[in-house]
């Protein structure tokens, strides 16, 4: 049996905060509260993560990664710094039929998204403050792969 209280790579990453079947939940860290990717390209399917903090990335942190994102809820994360849902710093995250709302980070560092030398790629997902696949705001989203929406679900 697992132990969660010591710090132990698993696949969450490194940390010692909680895991909840079918997502993740209240973690803090520096980089990527619910989710740190470094250099590599997860396959994530089917998860919600909320209710996390960190520096940048207050949901996910991708650093030098391309992770694929498939049905993600990604709500109610914060960060201080960049991105409350994702932080990109040189990735290439794909995300497909995902939801990315109600995450904060100070204005204008990117609430849902902040990509550095990053571009995300979206498709068939909501995300707030992208202007949905009619007039999607590819400065701070990335790339429109077509049926986007920005509407609160």
């Amino acid at each position: 049996m697992a132990n969660f209280r010591k710090k132990r790579k698993c696949g969450l990453g490194y940390g010692n905060g909680s895991i909840t079947v079918g997502g993740i939940s209240n973690i803090h860290r520096g980089l990527g509260g619910g989710r740190s990717n470094n250099s590599s390209s997860p396959v994530l399917t089917n998860l919600s993560i909320s209710g996390n903090s960190a520096g940048s990335g207050g949901g996910m942190s991708n650093n030098s990664s391309s992770p694929v994102l498939t049905n993600v809820s990604i709500s109610g994360n914060s960060a201080s710094s960049h991105g409350g849902g994702m932080y990109n710093y040189d990735s290439s995250p794909k995300i497909r039929n995902s939801i990315v709302w109600g995450n904060t980070a100070p204005a204008p560092n990117g609430p849902a998204v902040y990509n550095d030398s990053s571009t995300s790629v979206f498709s068939n997902s909501i995300v707030q403050g992208s202007g949905g696949s009619g007039s999607w705001n590819t400065t701070d989203f990335g790339t429109d792969d077509g049926g986007n929406l920005d509407t609160d679900p």
